[in-house]
């Protein structure tokens, strides 16, 4: 199945701010991408990316004084297999103590993540209790703290938050 995915998002500024974005396609599902993003910043700012240590492509944008407003979109369409995230409920669930090192960590809230069970990484979404489809992943990290949206550094309000995932139909 194909999704026509994107977003608005637009930041108020009272000051200079240094603004960093997580808003790029995960690079594990960049295959999947039926064209290139059409990313953009407005107004148009120097937008430095860079990967970080989880491999999620980031983005850092430095404000200058004059601007007030600052609006970055994005629209894609990509392939998803259609399929269900996977079940397995026979996995085994270790205790805390039993997990090994690698996946020892402190974590966060979200609308869906992703537990060790059985020796394997499964998805579960917290608020549909019910396995889901045409997940694009955006960012992967431990938390929220290692995945924001956008992290900024100075005074602003969110003034846009406008999200599509709509599947294409055939005509």
């Amino acid at each position: 199945m194909l999704i026509d995915i994107g977003y608005d998002i637009e930041l108020a500024l009272s000051a200079p701010t240094a603004l960093i974005y997580l808003l790029r396609v995960h690079p594990n599902r960049e295959h999947d991408l039926q064209g290139s993003e059409g990313f953009q910043v407005q107004p148009a700012l120097d937008a430095r990316e860079y990967f970080d240590s989880f491999g999620n492509r980031c983005g850092r944008i430095q404000i200058p004084a004059n601007v007030s407003t600052v609006r970055l979109t994005d629209r894609a369409r990509i392939y998803d297999s259609g399929r269900p995230d996977p079940v397995n409920y026979g996995a085994y669930q270790y205790a805390p103590q039993d997990l090994p090192e690698e996946v020892r960590y402190p974590m966060d809230f979200s609308a869906w993540f992703e537990v060790y069970l059985g020796g394997q990484w499964y998805t579960f979404d917290a608020r549909h209790n019910t396995p889901r489809i045409g997940r694009v992943a955006m960012a992967m990290g431990r938390d929220a703290g290692d995945v924001p949206i956008t992290m900024t550094f100075g005074p602003n309000s969110l003034t846009r938050f406008e999200v599509t995932t709509d599947e294409v139909t055939q005509a």
